[in-house]
């Protein structure tokens, strides 16, 4: 994660307070990093090594292990919902659009499909404020729980969507070509300088 200037590792204690986690997390997840090259310790700092593949790596662990673990439910709109029409969705505080429609947001180049939220609101909140009922086969919109600290929503510029790095892991998680090419360019355009400033 990035210090207040976004581009330098910080505390630990700023680290677990940005990735709502423990510092006893953090110790371990630091640990493992040094352990497999990814943290170089000098005479006064940490850095970053071997960013694209740390990267790499984080998306194929989250999409594998943390994502599925996240999924609040999968649901369908009442008939009176009109999913081509979900930028007239209003979402509240606690709620960020995350996968297609958040690839939408920050290229204009897709049109979603599938409607994914971020939320650390109550599931009956957002049931009951867009009408959703559970479904197994024709789901329209997924929804999981949100696990970074908003301030991490400050990469974005835009407090509307998930993190990019969040955004393009959701979408290459896909397998669809439309997503992955938007992922791409989610990539050149949001994360990929972060990685060279992230030192």
């Amino acid at each position: 994660m990035l210090n207040k200037e976004w581009n330098t590792l910080g505390t630990y204690r700023e680290l677990g307070d940005i990735g709502n986690t423990s510092l006893g997390n953090v110790n371990k997840i630091m640990n493992k990093l040094k352990d497999e090259g990814f943290i170089v310790s000098t005479k006064n700092e940490m850095k970053l090594n071997k960013k694209e593949k740390l990267f790499e790596v984080w998306v194929r662990e989250y999409n594998q292990v943390m994502r599925p673990k996240l999924l609040v439910g999968n649901y369908r709109f009442s008939e009176s919902v009109n999913t081509r029409e979900w930028k007239k969705l209003k979402l509240k505080n606690g709620n960020v659009w995350g996968g297609e429609p958040a690839g939408a947001v920050l290229t204009d180049y897709l049109i979603p499909q599938l409607l994914t939220i971020y939320t650390n609101r109550d599931k009956k909140d957002l049931i009951k404020k867009f009408k959703l009922i559970p479904e197994t086969t024709n789901v329209q919109l997924s929804v999981f729980e949100m696990f970074w600290n908003q301030l991490t929503n400050r990469l974005t510029q835009n407090e509307q969507v998930a993190p990019p790095m969040i955004v393009y892991a959701d979408l290459l998680n896909t397998n669809d070509g439309r997503n992955i090419e938007t992922a791409n360019i989610i990539y050149e355009k949001y994360i990929k300088e972060q990685l060279l400033r992230f030192r």
